[in-house]
């Protein structure tokens, strides 16, 4: 339904969005893995604390991740092949929120995957499928690429955005989930007005697409988004809890070395 030649401008953007899902994974992939042990060990409470500072490390990544997406994409792809390569910016759009849109929902589904609830909602990525394919075949004709990408974001919020934070926080966390559907909200919310703001700033400063004004969109991306988050985030508990964790490691690292300098300063006196 859609030519070949779309397929191939599509598989450059998903290019860069796998490169920075692998950047963000780096960081996420032993939070994930230590959350099975936390719940095997740990109170609801504690479990439900990491999670909660694995959800601000998210946020922070794959915003940031998302923002870069959104304003640096075309510029990238114009300087790297050619502007002949570009697709609407609606459809930039698209891919990098399905990109941020799987990324906030990490958290939800590592706990929910540590746990080993699996039967709960067993069929809902069965009828999920069904929908998305239902979908993206009714919205290709006359939405062309964005039909199929509109596909894939209703099926997965009418379904598995909210259906699997219910589970988890009825069975695990034993908590009411609104507040997670008014946090992620939120976080969409201020992820959009960053990601909106640096484009706006990246399109006033910097409009022709050379190798110059891409590092200057850059530069807008790196500095805004990071500066932002950490005045509205930095009061919060999640935030002093990761700034406890750095101190604490720094120190450790910091003992280590002088007990290595140590060893050394005496074989070297001896």
């Amino acid at each position: 339904m859609i030519s070949v030649a779309t397929v191939g401008l599509y598989s450059n953007y998903t290019t860069l969005t796998s490169a920075a899902s692998g950047f963000v994974t780096i960081f996420i992939a032993n939070i994930t893995a230590s959350l099975g042990n936390l719940i095997a060990k740990e109170s609801k409470e504690k479990v439900y604390e990491i999670f909660k500072v694995s959800s601000l490390i998210n946020f922070w990544l794959y915003g940031f991740s998302f923002i870069c997406l959104f304003c640096l994409s075309q510029p990238f792809i114009a300087v790297w092949l050619g502007e002949e390569y570009l697709m609407r910016e609606i459809v930039v759009f698209l891919i990098v929120f399905i990109f941020l849109m799987y990324g906030l929902m990490e958290p939800i589904e590592a706990v929910k995957n540590a746990a080993g609830l699996y039967k709960p909602d067993k069929y809902v990525p069965l009828i999920a499928a069904i929908v998305n394919m239902i979908i993206s075949i009714l919205l290709v004709k006359p939405f062309g690429i964005c039909g199929v990408f509109l596909g894939t974001i209703i099926s997965t919020l009418s379904f598995s955005f909210w259906i699997r934070p219910i589970i988890v926080y009825k069975i695990i966390f034993k908590e009411n989930c609104c507040k997670y559907f008014i946090d992620i909200v939120l976080k969409f919310l201020s992820i959009f007005l960053v990601a909106f703001l640096c484009y706006y700033l990246g399109e006033l400063l910097f409009k022709e697409y050379n190798i110059t004004n891409l590092i200057g969109r850059g530069v807008i991306c790196i500095i805004t988004p990071n500066i932002l988050f950490f005045v509205t985030m930095r009061k919060s508990k999640e935030f002093k809890y990761l700034v406890n964790i750095i101190n604490v490691m720094f120190t450790e690292i910091r003992k280590k070395l002088l007990k290595r300098n140590n060893k050394i300063s005496k074989k070297i006196i001896s």
